[in-house]
């Protein structure tokens, strides 16, 4: 499991490790969010969420720590990406210019989505890099990448 604040890397790096082992990226923010950015009902998303960690070999690739699933217990490895907090807000400045308009395969469509402010804002207050404590500052995770 790859954790970390919005713009420290966690898809990219699900991607790449993903293609050195093939094994599959469960891409969180698409199974806790709707079209538009609206949340998932929390049913549906932890029914969907176990259904697709029933694999026995699995990259997660998000945050929702409180979500109730049992991604901790199964994972065997857990890689907390813990990078300057100004970086990770530029790589989503960054990212919301270059992706404008466009789908991605990890993120809910944009339907009925307000870009740039309204994104950024709900971004950045979601995924926790507005108020990014320092590591110092953060109890250890507890969470993990499965592999087999």
């Amino acid at each position: 499991m790859i954790l970390g604040p919005a713009g420290a890397g966690k898809t990219v790096l699900a991607h790449r490790l993903s293609a050195c082992t093939g094994l599959p990226v469960i891409h969180l923010d698409r199974i806790f969010w709707r079209s538009g950015w609206q949340p998932a009902p929390r049913d549906e998303a932890l029914a969907e969420l176990e259904s697709a960690l029933a694999g026995d070999r699995w990259i997660a690739d998000g945050n929702f720590l409180d979500a109730g699933d049992t991604r901790f217990a199964r994972a065997d490895t857990v890689i907390f990406l813990d990078l300057p907090r100004a970086l990770c807000i530029w790589r989503v400045l960054w990212r919301r210019v270059r992706d404008r308009g466009r789908e991605r395969p990890d993120l809910p469509a944009l339907e009925g989505f307000r870009p740039i402010t309204p994104a950024l804002d709900l971004e950045l207050s979601a995924n926790g890099v507005a108020a990014c404590p320092r590591a110092s500052e953060r109890p250890a995770p507890a969470v993990a990448a499965r592999g087999g």
